[in-house]
């Protein structure tokens, strides 16, 4: 799984991890988004940020017309590594003794 993983990684990486996500996904993210519902809800104690996914509310045909299961991976890409690590660094300017 690690050498599978390092191969995923390679391509990501290769594209700066896809630091547009419009880019990344094809529509604007906000029409995937309300195809299927994933978004930040606050933080939790220990600072880090909660990311709620609501896979049971996917509108499967509605993804399938918008986009391809390849940018859908480029897109969370983008949220991991962008995304999620721009709040991750906000977090630790508001609280210096916020680790990650």
């Amino acid at each position: 799984m690690v050498e599978e993983a390092t191969v995923c990684r390679a391509s990501a990486k290769k594209n700066d991890f896809y630091p547009d996500p419009k880019a990344a996904l094809g529509p604007d993210p906000h029409i995937y988004i309300a195809q299927y519902p994933q978004f930040y809800y606050g933080n939790g104690k220990n600072g880090c940020p909660v990311y709620i996914s609501k896979p049971g509310r996917l509108n499967i045909s509605a993804v399938e017309c918008l986009t391809t299961f390849p940018s859908i991976l480029n897109y969370h890409w983008y949220v991991m590594v962008h995304d999620y690590a721009s709040r991750l660094r906000a977090n630790k300017v508001k609280n210096e003794n916020f680790k990650r």
